[in-house]
């Protein structure tokens, strides 16, 4: 009888109460997987089975409270999951963006790199100062041709000058009635 009681106590059931006693009284280490096992075998903690009741409410209603608050944690878990792998997909989508990116403007530098040293050069300046900026080389005369003494320069008037900018309601008119 001392032995059911026992076994009441720490959780066993009573047909099991004769096997495997042990005398030392959870001093060991917890198993865990067992403590698993036990929690989803019966929905109790082993130190609350003497306080239920002896026909099992108490025990199923604690089970589906298990099992509701594993499926929980199940899909909180999952969503979880489910948001990271979005986001390493995100993350892998952008490295490759961006080292596409890198790529191009590594061409661009090696392009402006060429066209500094271009610009730099002596050959270049000295030619675009001969022929763009009118400036002469030692014993050279610069010569600018002028029209004649009694031409008139007519000055050639730039599209867009005069244009008049139209109302709101042309405007209007204009997209609506393609006038």
């Amino acid at each position: 009888m001392a032995e059911l009681a026992d076994a009441l106590r720490s959780g066993r059931s009573e047909l099991y109460a004769h096997v495997g006693s042990t005398p030392t009284f959870g001093i060991q280490s917890p198993r865990w997987g067992f403590l698993f096992l036990t929690i989803l075998r019966s929905g109790v903690p082993s130190g609350k089975m003497a306080s239920m009741s002896e026909n099992g409410e108490g025990r199923n209603r604690l089970s589906s409270i298990w099992l509701i608050a594993f499926v929980i944690v199940g899909i909180l878990i999952l969503g979880d999951l489910n948001r990271r792998m979005a986001n390493a997909r995100r993350l892998e989508r952008d490295a490759v963006q961006l080292e596409t990116e890198v790529a191009v403007m590594a061409t661009d530098r090696v392009q402006l790199m060429t066209s500094v040293a271009e610009a730099t050069s002596e050959a270049i300046i000295a030619e675009w100062a001969h022929s763009d900026a009118k400036l002469v080389r030692e014993g050279e005369t610069l010569i600018v041709p002028l029209p004649p003494p009694g031409q008139i320069t007519l000055a050639i008037p730039t599209p867009g000058q005069n244009i008049e900018t139209p109302n709101n309601w042309q405007v209007w008119w204009a997209l609506i009635f393609g006038y």
